[in-house]
C-alpha cells in the first residue's frame, strides 16, 4: 500500500497569492522595479532648456520638472497614462501634483466631443477608498498617455503589462525556491509501507509523525527512528539543480529587460568588456530614453507652455555620457569645414541644432546702442534724395534671398534623411521660413518618395511666381480659399466635420476665367493655322468642354483637401488639441495662398492643352491631320524635370498613352502642346 505525502512547501505555493497586476510585479519583481526605476531616473535626467522669445529662461514653477518627470514616466509604464494636477495659488498656477493614476477615472461628454480638441470634453475623477475625492477638466488637468488600440480617451497600454507574463514567471521561481527551502527542502515523496498497515496507521503517519519530523527548516536535518517494517521513500520531483531554474531566470529577466528597453548589462555586470557596456548604455539612451523625449515635449508644450508663450527643449547631448558621441561629431565637423563647407552647413550635415546656435549667437551679439552708432554725414542740399521704393525693394530682395537659404537647408536635411531611411515628416523651424511655408512643405513633403521629388518641391517654392497671364485664375482661387479656410477653421473647432463637397462652389467662381481662357487660347490657334470656328461653334464647344472638365477638377481638389483635413484631425487628437491660430497654420497647404499659386498654374497649362486637343479634333472634320508635340520651354525649371524634360519635342504617341490629355503631367507643370500638321 502506499500514499502520496507532499511536502508542506508545497501547500505553502498553493495558499500564496498570484501577482494581481503591474503594481504587484513592481513590488514583488526585483528585475521589474530596477528596470522602471531605471527609465524613470534616466528620463527624469536628460538636461533642458526652456525657451521664451528665442531665449533661454528658467522653470518659472515650483514643482521641479525631473521631479515631475520621474513621476510622470513611473505612472506610465505602470498604467498607461499619468495626469498632472494643475496647483493655483489664487489665479496663478504655482505648480503641479503627479496624481496616483489607479485612482483616476477619465470619462468623455459624448455632446462635447470635439475632434480638433478632445481633450476639452474629457473629466478625470480620483477616487480613493471608495470616497470620490476630486472632479477636474483639461483645465485642471495635464493628460500624458500611452498609445492604445483599444481606447483613445483612457489609459493607454502600459508597457509593465506587456512583461507581466515574464515577471509571473520570475516571481514564482523565486517563490518556488523560497517555500522549498523554507519547508525543509523536501521533495514529493512516495513512501511505500508494508501492505499489512492499518489505515490508523496510515494516517497517523503521514499526517502526524512526517511533518512533526521532517517539515521545516528547523527539523531539515533530524534524524527520526520508528518501529516497523519496511518502509521505502521514493523521490518524484527532480533534483532542484535538474529543473533549469537559472535558464527560465535569465528568460525571464531578458523578456522584462527587452519590453522595457532596458539593456540587461545595465542591471547587472554581464557584458565581456568595457566597449560592450558602454555600447549598451550608448543604446539604451539612443533607442530607449532620447526617442521618448518628443512626447513629452509634444504634451507639455502643447497642453501647458505655449500657451503661456513658453517652449521646452530637451538636450540630451549635453549628458556626459554622449559626451564621447559628440567628440566624434566634433571631429567630422573639423573634417568637414577643412574640406571647405561652411560651418554652419557642416552643423546642420551632423545634425546640431543650428537654429539654437544662431539664436545664441544672435542674444550673445553686441547690441549697438544709439549712443555708439556714429554720426550721419552733413547732408548735402544737392544731393539726390533716396528712393523709399528702392530701398524697400531691396530689403524684399534680402528677406528672399535668406528665405530661399532656409529652403536649401531644409531640403539638403530632408535629403539625408530619405537616403537614411527615416521619416519625412519632421519638425523644421526656421526665422526665415514662415509658419505657413513650413505647413505647406511638411504636408507634401510626406509625399515624397525620391531625392528628385524633394528637389522639384523646393523648386516650386522657388518659382511661387505667377505670370501676368495666371494672375486672373490665381486671384479668384486665392480669393475663394481663404474665405473657405476661415469657416474650417470654425466648424472644425466646434466639433463638427467639413461637409461633403467643401469646395464645389469654386467652379463657378472659375467658369468665368476659364472659358474667357479658352476662348483666348482657340482665337490664338485660329490666328496660327488660319481657320476659323464659326462663333457659336466655338461657344458651343467651350460650354461642352467645360461641363466635362469641371467634375474632375473639383472631385480632385476635394479630395485633396478632405486627405489634408484628416491629417490636422489626426494630429490634433494626438497631440490633444490644438489653438485657433495653429489650426489655421496647419490648414494652409488646403487654403492658402501655396495651394492657389499651384492650382492657378496647373489649370492655367491644363486650359491651354484642352484647347489644343479640341481644335486638333476640328481641323480632322475638315481632314487636316495633325498631331499634338509636346514642348517644354515655356519653363526653364522644367528642363531638369525627370517627368517632362523627356517629352521635350516628343509627338503624342511617345506620351498619349500615360498623358492622354497632354501637359500638366504634375502639379505646377508650365508644359505647352503644340500643333504639326503631317504631311501626306
Amino acid at each position: 500500500m502506499a500514499i502520496e505525502t507532499l511536502p508542506s512547501f508545497m501547500d505553502s505555493l498553493r495558499t500564496s497569492d498570484k501577482l494581481g497586476g503591474t503594481w504587484d510585479a513592481y513590488c514583488r519583481v526585483p528585475t521589474l522595479y530596477r528596470s522602471v526605476n531605471l527609465r524613470a531616473d534616466a528620463l527624469s535626467s536628460v538636461p533642458y532648456r526652456i525657451e521664451r522669445r528665442n531665449r533661454s529662461v528658467d522653470w518659472m514653477f515650483a514643482t521641479t520638472l525631473p521631479e515631475l518627470l520621474r513621476n510622470t514616466e513611473l505612472s506610465l509604464l505602470l498604467t498607461g497614462a499619468s495626469f498632472w494636477l494643475r496647483i493655483m495659488k489664487g489665479n496663478v498656477l504655482i505648480g503641479f501634483q503627479v496624481l496616483n493614476p489607479y485612482t483616476i477615472e477619465v470619462s468623455i461628454d459624448q455632446n462635447k466631443i470635439n475632434p480638433m480638441n478632445p481633450i476639452q470634453s474629457m473629466t478625470f475623477t480620483q477616487t480613493i477608498n471608495g470616497k470620490k475625492v476630486g472632479t477636474w477638466t483639461a483645465d485642471d488637468i495635464i493628460y500624458f498617455r500611452e498609445m492604445s488600440f483599444s481606447d483613445e480617451v483612457r489609459h493607454g497600454l502600459p508597457p509593465v503589462a506587456v512583461a507581466l507574463q515574464a515577471s509571473q514567471l520570475q516571481y514564482y521561481q523565486e517563490r518556488f525556491t523560497s517555500a522549498f527551502f523554507e519547508h525543509g527542502a523536501q521533495p514529493v515523496t512516495i513512501m511505500s509501507m508494508p501492505t499489512d498497515t492499518s489505515k490508523e496507521e496510515m494516517e497517523r503517519f503521514s499526517k502526524d509523525w512526517l511533518s512533526k519530523f521532517v517539515g521545516g527548516t528547523a527539523r531539515a536535518f533530524r534524524t527520526a527512528f520508528v518501529r516497523g517494517g519496511d518502509i521505502k521513500p521514493t523521490v518524484v520531483t527532480p533534483p532542484i539543480k535538474d529543473m533549469m531554474l537559472p535558464e527560465l531566470q535569465e528568460r525571464a529577466e531578458r523578456n522584462i529587460c527587452k519590453t522595457l528597453g532596458v539593456p540587461i548589462t545595465m542591471l547587472e555586470a554581464t557584458a565581456a568588456n568595457y566597449a560592450t557596456a558602454q555600447s549598451d548604455v550608448m543604446s539604451f539612451w539612443r533607442t530607449t530614453v532620447i526617442p521618448r523625449l518628443g512626447m513629452y515635449e509634444q504634451v507639455i508644450n502643447n497642453q501647458l507652455l505655449m500657451p503661456l508663450g513658453y517652449k521646452l527643449v530637451f538636450t540630451p547631448e549635453a549628458m556626459d555620457v554622449m559626451q564621447t558621441d559628440e567628440a566624434q561629431r566634433a571631429s567630422a565637423l573639423l573634417s568637414l569645414t577643412q574640406a571647405g563647407l561652411s560651418v554652419d552647413y557642416a552643423m546642420e550635415i551632423l545634425g546640431y541644432d543650428t537654429d539654437f546656435i544662431n539664436r545664441m549667437r544672435e542674444a550673445s551679439a553686441p547690441q549697438v546702442t544709439e549712443q555708439s552708432q556714429p554720426l550721419p554725414p552733413p547732408t548735402n542740399p544737392d544731393a539726390p534724395k533716396p528712393q523709399v521704393e528702392d530701398s524697400q525693394e531691396d530689403a524684399v530682395d534680402t528677406a528672399n534671398e535668406q528665405t530661399t537659404k532656409a529652403f536649401v537647408l531644409w531640403r539638403r536635411k530632408a535629403e539625408r534623411r530619405l537616403i537614411n531611411q527615416k521619416s519625412l515628416d519632421f519638425d523644421f523651424v526656421h526665422d526665415d521660413i514662415s509658419p505657413e511655408d513650413g505647413a505647406w512643405i511638411k504636408y507634401q513633403l510626406a509625399d515624397c518618395a525620391t531625392v528628385q521629388e524633394i528637389k522639384s518641391l523646393f523648386d516650386s517654392l522657388k518659382a511661387m511666381d505667377i505670370t501676368p497671364q495666371e494672375e486672373a485664375l490665381y486671384d479668384v482661387i486665392r480669393t475663394y480659399l481663404g474665405a473657405r479656410g476661415e469657416e474650417a477653421v470654425l466648424i472644425l473647432q466646434s466639433g463638427q466635420p467639413l461637409p461633403d463637397g467643401f469646395l464645389d462652389g469654386l467652379i463657378e467662381e472659375l467658369r468665368p476665367v476659364l472659358t474667357a481662357k479658352m476662348r483666348d487660347d482657340l482665337n490664338k490657334l485660329e490666328e496660327r493655322y488660319t481657320i476659323d470656328i464659326d462663333p457659336a461653334v466655338q461657344e458651343d464647344i467651350i460650354i461642352r468642354q467645360f461641363q466635362a472638365y469641371a467634375p474632375k477638377l473639383i472631385k480632385e481638389l476635394n479630395a485633396t483637401t478632405e486627405k489634408l483635413v484628416k491629417r490636422v484631425i489626426d494630429n490634433a487628437r494626438s497631440v490633444g488639441g490644438v489653438t485657433n491660430e495653429e489650426l489655421a497654420i496647419q490648414l494652409t497647404p488646403a487654403f492658402g495662398d501655396r495651394r492657389a499659386s499651384m492650382i492657378a498654374v496647373t489649370e492655367y497649362t491644363r486650359s491651354a492643352s484642352n484647347a489644343t486637343t479640341v481644335y486638333q479634333d476640328y481641323l480632322s472634320e475638315y481632314g487636316i491631320r495633325t498631331v499634338r508635340v509636346w514642348n517644354t520651354e515655356a519653363d526653364e525649371i522644367v528642363k531638369e524635370c525627370p517627368i517632362c524634360f523627356p517629352l521635350n519635342g516628343k509627338p503624342e504617341e511617345v506620351w498619349k498613352e500615360r498623358f492622354p490629355d497632354g501637359a500638366p503631367a504634375h502639379p505646377r507643370c508650365r508644359c505647352d502642346i503644340t500643333l504639326k500638321v503631317v504631311r501626306r
